[in-house]
């Protein structure tokens, strides 16, 4: 994150708040003809980058229009209006026409309000990060003082999570947590969360989000990973890898894939650990060409095994309404059918590589980034069937890609216009309250990302670990509605910039995460 710089604010009377993610602190023109109307000088032309807020840019951007090379969201881009105005999508409620001029009707764009959640300063996400971590550790507190195993916030125990789990400081709820399906007395255990988000009620007709979030596979947890895809997963099913396997001398997640089709294909389960004789073979076909070119590495695994006999069905999805089961069901709808015998199950494996450790992409890799998520869902046999998503931890990056996924997509289905007229306008210092059930997530549901961070909290512990990935997500989803709307109206120029629209700051510190979790 050490590209990302301050929020635009508009001017107040007030000092300006801390900065929390530093550790730091004209040519003169001819004058125009009598005759003639006085003209501005001209700058030289510059091509200005999508996301001037993300890093140090070279010009100031135009306020008129969104830059037309801003990288869009994945999801499906909604249906425009016949008519544009200032390059921008025109609802046909804003169209007016003006009865000014020779006779002539013009269109008249009238951009909806930015919601106050994506104008804070960072000193208010910062703010509301604690309150996350607040509430996180609230629960674990409960789950301390009531050891009740039908408890919302037990917590999982037994002598194999040492032998499965990667950090021994991440682990599912144990109410929320993938089973596997395998004969009494043999351990079904794997750390992997199930994880829906619903649409908004403004988008009620959308399927919700689904996902398994999942830690990096040690050696000895790779056969309960694959079992597990056998269960879950519908085919084609999708993994979305989002760690190299060794960053440094440390291994981050254990390759528990064939990488070439010239692999041989990898065995699962050859000691019956499961005692159901459950056996599969999962071999590389080969690797797919993306419009990412490098930055992804997409893999057509097959799976050659028919499912464990008779394993109990999945529950079925629960209303949106619900944000987490009490008890030990998981919000995956209907389990995937069996294929016959000898059929093959496909798996599309994508392993991102341009998301560094501690941190969060960079501008330069937005654009395989959102091609990421566009190809995943694309890939995927149907949104009732969930995507798995791991890092090393399963938390911090997961948690990322899964909250700024599902609120792109909230964006580009128009839930967030007229957002605080319907929710309120509240920031970290307080509130307006919400009637009830006006809105899915809460008393606090004015703010969309914070609300979605602590629902993905609600299902998996620490998702979106690090405040330098909570203040992305914010900032991604801000510069994608400047990019969809246009820039709020009579928006100041920054105190901090420079006639060339630089700053003089110095570059802001590497924002780090705790090594030994992501």
């Amino acid at each position: 994150m050490d590209h990302l710089q301050r929020f635009h604010r508009r001017r107040k009377d007030v000092a300006p708040p801390t900065l929390i993610t530093n550790d730091l602190p004209g040519a003169k023109t001819t004058p125009p003809p009598a005759d003639l109307p006085p003209q501005p000088p001209m700058r030289p032309f510059q091509k200005l980058s999508p996301f001037r807020v993300f890093h140090r840019s070279s010009g100031k951007r135009a306020r008129d229009s969104p830059p037309a090379s801003l990288p869009h969201s994945p999801a499906a881009v909604p249906v425009l209006a016949a008519g544009c105005a200032g390059g921008r999508p025109v609802s046909p409620l804003s169209l007016k026409t003006d009865p000014a001029g020779d006779g002539a009707h013009k269109v008249v764009a009238k951009a909806p309000k930015m919601p106050a959640f994506l104008d804070l300063t960072e000193q208010e996400i910062e703010s509301k990060f604690s309150e996350l971590v607040w509430r996180e550790r609230n629960r674990l507190m409960q789950s301390i003082t009531n050891p009740s195993p039908d408890f919302r916030w037990a917590r999982v125990t037994g002598p194999h999570l040492k032998a499965l789990d990667r950090y021994m400081n991440v682990q599912p709820w144990h109410n929320n947590r993938i089973k596997l399906h395998v004969p009494p007395g043999h351990v079904d255990y794997v750390n992997a969360s199930p994880i829906m988000l619903a649409p908004s009620s403004a988008c009620a007709s959308r399927e919700p989000d689904r996902y398994i979030a999942m830690q990096g596979p040690k050696h000895a947890s790779t056969d309960h990973v694959w079992r597990m895809v056998v269960e879950q997963l519908d085919s084609p099913g999708v993994i979305v890898m989002l760690t190299e396997t060794h960053e440094g001398p440390m291994e981050k997640c254990y390759p528990y894939f064939p990488r070439s089709k010239d692999d041989p294909p990898l065995e699962i389960n050859e000691r019956d650990e499961f005692g159901d004789g459950f056996r599969a073979t999962v071999r590389c076909e080969g690797l797919e060409e993306t419009p990412a070119g490098d930055a992804i590495e997409l893999r057509k695994l097959v799976i050659r095994s028919p499912l464990p006999p008779n394993p109990p069905p999945r529950p079925s999805s629960p209303s949106p309404s619900v944000l987490l089961p009490s008890t030990s069901t998981t919000p995956l709808g209907p389990r995937p059918t069996a294929p016959a015998d000898g059929e093959d199950r496909v798996v599309h494996h994508f392993l991102y590589k341009r998301w560094p450790d501690f941190g969060v992409p960079s501008l330069e890799d937005l654009d395989s980034f959102f091609t990421l998520m566009r190809l995943s869902r694309a890939k995927n046999a149907s949104a009732a069937s969930p995507r798995i998503v791991h890092c090393s931890a399963g938390v911090g990056r997961s948690g990322t890609f899964i909250a700024l996924e599902h609120l792109m997509r909230e964006l580009e289905a128009g839930a967030l216009e007229g957002w605080d007229e319907r929710f309120g306008a509240g920031g970290a210092g307080g509130t307006t309250p919400v009637s009830p059930g006006s809105f899915e997530f809460g008393a606090e549901g004015q703010d969309l990302v914070f609300e979605t961070v602590d629902l993905l909290r609600e299902q998996r512990r620490t998702m979106v670990q690090a405040e330098s990935q909570y203040l992305f997500v914010y900032r991604v989803l801000r510069e994608l509605w400047v990019s969809k709307y246009g820039a709020p109206a009579g928006e100041p120029r920054r105190d901090d910039e420079d006639d060339d629209g630089t700053t003089g700051e110095p570059a802001a510190k590497r924002l780090e995460v705790d090594p030994f979790v992501e």
